[in-house]
């Protein structure tokens, strides 16, 4: 009997433990870490294709790779940046280098191949996701000058795009 008066009497200490702790994990998800699990407020439920094959070795990225382009992630504006930040790390660990085919997302993981298509120019570039951003206003990613350049976006600094998932697939 006192056993379960107990477990009854503790039931609402052990309910603001849980509360707490998922506070603390809100708090700490905005990690990159925390893109993949479905408790995560910013959780995208997007998953990197697995290699085919049963290969652990990357896919070609050169001219001799096929690309398959999936569904649309997402419609909105992007920006682009370079000069400022040409050799400072990116927020994967890499240096960061504004004439690389690259982009700063804010939930998509590392090493995600994204295809980027303006919406004024219908120009395309496949872009990889390294970095995190864009903090500025609603901005949906980040495009290096390179990448940015391919779009035809330099002189504006900012386009309406849709991003889509690619998959790359050796020849």
């Amino acid at each position: 009997m006192s056993l379960g008066l107990l477990a009854f009497c503790a039931r609402p200490l052990l309910a603001g433990a849980a509360q707490a702790a998922d506070t603390k994990y809100v708090a700490a998800c905005t990690s990159a870490k925390a893109v993949h699990d479905t408790r995560c407020p910013n959780y995208t439920g997007f998953k990197t294709q697995p290699p085919q094959g049963g290969r652990t070795t990357r896919a070609k990225t050169g001219r001799h790779a096929k690309i398959r382009v999936g569904r649309t992630l997402d419609r909105g504006v992007a920006s682009w940046y370079g000069p400022g930040f040409q050799g400072r790390p990116t927020a994967s660990g890499e240096r960061f280098d504004m004439h690389a085919l690259t982009a700063a997302h804010k939930t998509l993981p590392f090493g995600t191949h994204v295809q980027v298509e303006s919406q004024r120019t219908g120009m395309k570039v496949m872009v990889r996701i390294n970095d995190r951003g864009p903090f500025v206003g609603s901005r949906i990613i980040d495009l290096s000058k390179a990448a940015a350049q391919e779009l035809g976006i330099v002189d504006e600094g900012h386009a309406v795009v849709v991003l889509r998932e690619a998959v790359l697939q050796a020849a």
